[in-house]
């Protein structure tokens, strides 16, 4: 006796293959890879540190600060065309960076 061979229809296989994706998706979303946590974490950092700024406060502490503290904002004035710039290509890359991950993160959201 020889058994019956099942038909190989589009939708026989359609179900099938949905069926797998089904049963890889419910093993996966129940165990966190390391890639994936790995992922997270960057992205996370990436989106805390997002943007750069080349002026931070200047305070005086006592009198005795008001002389560095002149120097300071002088040196600033004088740099600012130099540190500008590259303070806005560091954000570019910055976001260029985010948006990367982001995208690699829905990726592989979806191949999981």
């Amino acid at each position: 006796m020889t058994t019956p061979k099942p038909e190989l229809t589009p939708e026989a296989i359609a179900h099938a293959l949905a069926q797998a994706r089904e049963s890889a998706h419910a093993r996966t979303t129940h165990s966190s890879s390391p890639a994936r946590e790995a992922l997270a974490q960057a992205l996370a950092e990436v989106q805390a540190t997002h943007a750069v700024a080349y002026q931070w406060p200047l305070v005086a502490q006592i009198w005795l600060d008001w002389p560095r503290l002149l120097i300071d904002r002088l040196v600033r004035r004088y740099l600012c065309w130099y540190l500008g710039r590259i303070v806005a290509q560091q954000n570019a890359a910055n976001e260029t960076v985010g948006r990367a991950l982001e995208l690699l993160a829905q990726r592989y959201d979806e191949l999981s």
